[in-house]
């Protein structure tokens, strides 16, 4: 069973990054089996040029010590959050970092999610990214210091695994209105 740490706007460390408003939730599992980090990275909108407003700071979430924990947590459009694992003296080990944008294309997709394999360094690999396709599992690769976009909608969890394809994260948005969590 997953172990479900609900956490609030209000207990951010920076309040001037609280977001706006509460548009989603995005749910966060350790399918690793190794201590795991989310983030708060601040609220910024991609103009197609630059990353703006973003102040470079960090809120600290959550840890999930365990395999199966999960955290989940109102998010606005344009928030970012990084999830990291695991920290060691060789460095971070996995990072990954997710935004999650409104898309007003009117058509069943009313999200657009972004995966930015943030690793860098000797020890940074390709992340791979697992998610439901029309048919089947779909997959792709994140190389280093790249992203990945899709059109998505609430309840479709996206999987991320390592270079060795073994399995990390799971990111999973939700409607705002959805009471699952």
């Amino acid at each position: 069973m997953i172990k479900t740490i609900f956490l609030t706007v209000a207990a951010m460390a920076f309040a001037e990054d609280e977001p706006a408003s509460k548009d989603l939730k995005i749910l966060f599992e350790n399918l690793s089996g190794e201590g795991m980090s989310v983030i708060y990275s601040g609220n910024f909108k991609l103009d197609g040029k630059n990353y703006g407003p973003w102040t470079g700071k960090e809120a600290f979430l959550a840890h999930m010590p365990r395999k199966s924990d999960a955290v989940s947590h109102w998010a606005a459009f344009d928030d970012r959050f990084i999830v990291r694992t695991p920290d060691s003296e060789e460095g971070p080990g996995f990072q990954i970092a997710v935004s999650v944008y409104k898309d007003d294309k009117g058509d069943d997709y009313p999200y657009s999610i972004v995966f930015q394999n943030i690793e860098l360094g000797a020890h940074a690999e390709p992340i791979e990214l697992a998610h439901g396709g029309d048919n089947a599992e779909e997959y792709t690769w994140i190389e280093v210091e790249s992203f990945v976009a899709h059109k998505t909608f609430g309840n479709n969890g996206f999987t991320l695994r390592n270079a060795d394809n073994e399995p990390i994260v799971k990111i999973t948005p939700f409607d705002a209105d959805n009471d699952e969590l």
